[in-house]
């Protein structure tokens, strides 16, 4: 059986994934986010911060049940998944970051994800 050559693949999936060590999972680590931190409003996001207890720069993602149905909900969220993932070098490092949604059926595409975000990241440099 002849071997193919290993791809690039699996370097850029590691380079642009999504690893467990880069989200905010515990329910603990979110209640301090969001009460002790800080918090930056923007139009249809709030993103709540603090410093990471591990150094590392990781984020989480809270939309309510009231405000859209689950498709909704989770389309929201993969659109925050995927700019966090494609922008991380643009975050300020050594934060965890809650992403809370305000208005989650407003949000109909990346590039308005990206902006929204965007616009709230670079608050954070500010402070």
């Amino acid at each position: 059986r002849s071997r193919r050559p290993r791809s690039s693949r699996s370097a850029t999936v590691k380079q642009f994934g999504f690893p467990r060590a880069i989200r905010v999972t515990r329910t603990g680590d979110f209640a301090r986010i969001q009460g002790r931190g800080r918090r930056i409003h923007g139009r249809r996001v709030t993103l709540a911060f603090d410093r990471s207890r591990r150094g590392e720069t990781r984020v989480g993602i809270t939309v309510s049940a009231k405000q859209a149905n689950s498709p909704e909900r989770n389309r929201f969220k993969r659109l925050v998944r995927e700019v966090f993932r494609r922008t991380r070098r643009a975050w300020p490092e050594g934060f965890d970051y809650v992403v809370i949604a305000k208005e989650p059926k407003a949000i109909r595409s990346y590039d308005d994800m990206e902006i929204e975000l965007a616009g709230v990241v670079r608050r954070v440099g500010a402070r």
